[in-house]
């Protein structure tokens, strides 16, 4: 997975997105899918960047969404 800076926060992957999100002083990384709606939510929240892309890779191989 070649992933390509998209912002100041986020770096992408298409499908994938990850953006990095401040909560209370704390850096956390949010994972989202094209395929996945926002008024679900993201696909998942991690506490760094590699386990974010880790999760998305994962998700790949297992074929979710």
């Amino acid at each position: 997975m070649q992933w390509k800076r998209t912002g100041e926060t986020a770096m992408r992957c298409e499908p994938w997105t990850i953006a990095r999100v401040t909560v209370r002083g704390i850096n956390l990384y949010e994972l989202w899918h094209d395929k996945q709606p926002a008024s679900v939510g993201c696909f998942g929240v991690y506490q760094s960047f590699d386990q974010a892309k880790q999760a998305a890779a994962q998700a790949e191989e297992d074929g979710v969404l």
